[in-house]
């Protein structure tokens, strides 16, 4: 069957328009895919994200974990060498006498005359005369220590 004249310019021309919409219907439904697949890449780089932050959270709670125990061994090998040096300074703190019964059983030598203190003997109590002499012979050979204005 052939189709001549205004019948052929028609069906082109619904050819056209049926492309046309064809092409404007693949074009939404892509357009509705895209923005799917986009709320979808939105809700997954959303839980992505999500699960950077927690595993930074988590990296970083790991850092501190690591750091305390760093630190706790560090104090505790302090610790062991402060009362290794303790210790060592126990034992070589020096002489520490020692004493027998043999050491007190022998009598002493002494090399020379041994000192003898004299005690003083009472002397009468100074009378008025030595004590206004003792007192005027003290003002000449000291300082006169009061302030005259």
């Amino acid at each position: 069957m052939v189709i001549k004249g205004k019948h052929r310019r028609e069906i082109k021309s619904f050819k056209f328009v049926f492309i046309i919409f064809f092409l404007l219907l693949l074009f939404f439904l892509s357009v509705s895919q895209f923005m799917e697949n986009k709320k979808r890449k939105g809700k997954d780089e959303e839980k992505e994200e999500e699960e950077m932050k927690m595993d930074e959270f988590y990296a970083l709670l790991r850092r501190f974990r690591d750091a305390r125990d760093r630190r706790r061994k560090e104090l505790e090998e302090l610790e062991k060498s402060e009362k290794k040096r303790k210790v060592a300074t126990e034992q070589h703190s020096g002489w520490v006498p020692s004493f027998e019964w043999e050491d007190f059983a022998n009598e002493v030598e002494f090399r020379g005359q041994p000192l003898r203190f004299t005690t003083p003997s009472p002397s009468p109590p100074p009378t008025l005369k030595q004590r206004k002499n003792d007192k005027h012979h003290l003002h000449d050979n000291s300082l006169d220590l009061n302030l005259a204005l």
